[in-house]
């Protein structure tokens, strides 16, 4: 039989051979201490703190494996839909080349979960092919090892069956109902409140429990407001989205207060708002720049001195125009140090 889709057809073809494998004698006394996480090259900074009390899927991918290409957007999804329940999802890049090209392709395909590279495992390499994923329940136990096309309906159980992520690994015998609620951070003032309201309970674990839930609650806000403070100058948007997130979630308690406070110090504040416009320029000129990236076929997210060269003058034009932009309104921000990056690049005329 012939395949219309050589591309389908290899797949189909991977994912019969992985199912094989799968079933094979995998070591699955693999455990997320076993992964040394190696150098980050896109997504939040991860430690192996990080994978503690949390249903933890790690993916084996490179670059230049096109079944892997196929599967990152699904490991996107689950990312976004399961993250705020506790999972950690995390790309390990088992391939080599240039850390440029493992850039681009992140971004191409809309990946936000960390991706590292140089991992390295002490346990668990019992495996050739990828892409190979490994999945663990939130008290580090290996469920799965095998293709990530056959690892969800493992990974929504594992998921269902942990405790809420805020309450660092712990099931409550008492307030049963927070095991629950506390899943979702639309939940969260009122649980605060809630919790606050039983912390005077006759009965002792009760008590106890209620101060976990507010403690919890409380370092949790903590936590995020001071990422989003300290992170203002090299992130202005992420920062502002981040504020506004705990103003939200913790709305009529202080910390929510804070938070909304801070958002109105930072809309007063020109050098900030100027940060934060140029940093969302910057999303348009970074567009504009995988464009002639993707249009050149670079391998390794770099242009050479021949391709710059020959851009056609319009695109130089427009490009150059939105450096100028970014650069003028915020000359000293991160945002400025890339545009002038890109501008570098493709030899643009950014003198005004």
């Amino acid at each position: 039989m012939s395949l219309k889709y050589p591309l389908i057809g290899f797949l189909l073809l991977c994912s019969c051979l992985s199912s094989w494998i799968a079933a094979a004698d995998f070591d699955m006394s693999v455990t997320p201490d076993d992964i040394r996480l190696g150098k980050r090259v896109s997504g939040s900074e991860i430690t192996s703190e990080h994978l503690k009390n949390r249903v933890v899927l790690v993916e084996f991918w490179g670059v230049n494996c096109p079944p892997c290409l196929v599967s990152m957007p699904k490991m996107e999804q689950l990312h976004k839909e399961l993250g705020p329940m506790g999972l950690m999802v995390v790309g390990v890049h088992a391939q080599g080349g240039p850390v440029e090209a493992i850039e681009q392709s992140v971004q191409k395909l809309g990946v936000t979960f960390p991706i590292v590279e140089n991992a390295g495992l002490s346990k668990g390499g019992d495996f050739s092919g990828i892409p190979h994923c490994m999945l663990f329940d939130h008290q580090g136990k290996c469920l799965f090892r095998g293709s990530p096309f056959d690892v969800e309906a493992a990974l929504r159980q594992a998921v269902a069956n942990a405790p809420p992520m805020i309450l660092g690994g712990r099931k409550l015998e008492k307030l049963t109902a927070f095991n629950e609620q506390l899943r979702s951070e639309s939940a969260f003032a009122s649980a605060l409140r809630k919790a606050q309201g039983l912390t005077s309970s006759k009965d002792a674990q009760t008590a106890e429990e209620a101060e976990y839930v507010m403690k919890q609650l409380n370092d949790y806000g903590e936590k995020l407001f001071t990422m989003a403070r300290d992170g203002a100058a090299d992130d202005p948007v992420g920062a502002m989205n981040v504020m506004k997130r705990v103003a939200t979630i913790y709305r009529g308690h202080d910390i929510g207060k804070k938070a909304a406070d801070l958002q109105k110090e930072w809309k007063k504040d020109d050098e900030f708002q100027s940060s934060l416009k140029a940093a969302e320029q910057l999303v348009q000129l970074q567009a504009a720049y995988e464009s002639v990236l993707a249009a050149t076929g670079s391998k390794d997210g770099t242009v050479s001195n021949d391709t710059a060269d020959a851009l056609p003058a319009p695109v130089k034009r427009k490009m150059s125009t939105m450096v100028r932009a970014i650069v003028k309104t915020a000359p000293f921000s991160k945002a400025a140090e890339r545009a002038k990056e890109i501008a570098t690049q493709l030899k643009l005329e950014v003198e005004s």
